[in-house]
């Protein structure tokens, strides 16, 4: 049953930072290499949180050859339209 969890978490530093580490079992073990275990099935990442927008990046390692990166902003509109 443990191969077919994914583990993450995600940890608070104040109201602002955030960073998230998540651990996958089965895409590690299908995608490590015998003689380049590298960081396959991690993910790491972390967020600015701030009154108006919220942004965040995260990565995903696949391979020894490359990873996936990922920018995410979030805008709260209903923070502009307060007076």
């Amino acid at each position: 049953a443990f191969r077919h969890l994914s583990f993450s978490g995600e940890f608070y530093f104040g109201k602002v930072i955030r960073v998230g580490i998540g651990y996958d079992h089965q895409k590690r073990s299908e995608l490590i290499f015998e003689t380049n275990r590298g960081l396959a099935g991690f993910s790491f990442g972390f967020g600015i949180v701030t009154r108006k927008f919220d942004f965040g990046y995260s990565i995903a390692k696949y391979s020894p050859v490359g990873a996936s990166n990922h920018f995410s902003l979030v805008v709260k509109f209903n923070e502009f339209l307060k007076k």
